[in-house]
């Protein structure tokens, strides 16, 4: 045994292992990052029955370095989530999944998943390893949903290209949305029993669009090579050219203090979008820039 311990290759795995548990903290137990989001009511701006979302992302971080390590699902990136919002007495993790796009961690493998009515959608999960995402580079990303008699057809676009659909019963008819139901972009997830917002808004978004109805392969490509357009079919469409951030730097003492929240985060300002009732921000979010020269898009986190 003190052989071993005493042995390089050993001593270097002891080392990885440290790191990797430490990976997303910073001084041991301070979150590397701490996450925002952003909400809309619901009932205006998505339909249940059938719909587009389009989005422009980026990731926060490399994806090889999300990394969480007990098996647990984590979201790194959530791009759009129906769900209530958290309270004193829920948390978030207890709340309902309607619909949630998201990037997340599952059982150690990083990946593009979907959530609809409580049902994580396997077919509909495309792994890192077929994305090949990087941090630090714009994304065109839609989903498309349509449910019709029990069943629903989804797809996955990616830079306007079809990378995944299929026709599933799994998650079972589905009505219409609660009247609490809100739209979460980013939406915040703590890792452990304890609050942290450390999880769930670690990238940026530039631009988004929600649809009233599927919108065709060529609308979708369009989109991505010459700009989202609010048409008639157009529910919520969010620029972000209109938007008002109350709280631009965090000091250690807000992030501590944010730390000791026992339900939800403190409100952070507005949004105009170009289509749409205003949108909230919640807890950390910033600027960046756009895809464009002279853009500006929002980071759904900060680092302390």
């Amino acid at each position: 045994m003190m052989s071993q311990l005493s042995d390089p290759l050993f001593s270097a795995l002891l080392s990885l292992g440290a790191a990797l548990s430490t990976l997303l903290t910073v001084n041991g137990d301070e979150p590397r990052f701490y996450c925002g989001e952003l909400r809309y009511e619901a009932k205006k701006h998505i339909r249940m029955q059938e719909g587009t979302f389009e989005c422009w992302f980026k990731l926060g971080m490399p994806p090889a370095d999300f990394h969480i390590g007990d098996g647990s699902s984590r979201r790194m990136l959530v791009f759009l989530s129906l769900t209530f919002a958290p309270t004193k007495n829920t948390k978030d993790r207890e709340l309902p999944d309607f619909l949630t796009l998201k990037y997340a961690n599952l059982r150690e493998k990083n990946g593009l998943k979907v959530v609809v009515n409580d049902t994580l959608v396997k077919k509909m999960t495309l792994d890192q390893e077929e994305l090949n995402w990087e941090a630090d580079t714009w994304y065109h990303l839609a989903f498309t949903w349509k449910q019709q008699h029990g069943q629903w057809t989804l797809q996955w676009f990616i830079n306007g290209k079809l990378r995944k659909t299929c026709q599933t019963d799994e998650p079972g008819t589905f009505t219409a949305l609660p009247a609490k139901t809100i739209i979460r972009i980013g939406r915040v997830q703590s890792s452990t029993k304890e609050t942290k917002f450390d999880s769930g808004g670690i990238g940026a978004i530039d631009e988004f669009r929600i649809s009233s109805r599927v919108r065709s392969p060529e609308e979708i490509r369009q989109a991505m090579t010459k700009g989202m357009t609010t048409d008639e079919a157009t529910l919520l469409h969010e620029t972000f050219a209109k938007v008002r951030i109350s709280r631009k730097k965090w000091s250690r003492s807000a992030f501590k203090s944010l730390m000791r929240r026992k339900n939800d985060l403190p409100s952070n300002g507005s949004t105009r979008p170009e289509k749409g009732d205003k949108g909230e921000f919640y807890g950390p979010v910033r600027w960046v820039d756009g895809r464009k020269s002279g853009d500006r898009a929002v980071a759904f986190f900060v680092k302390p």
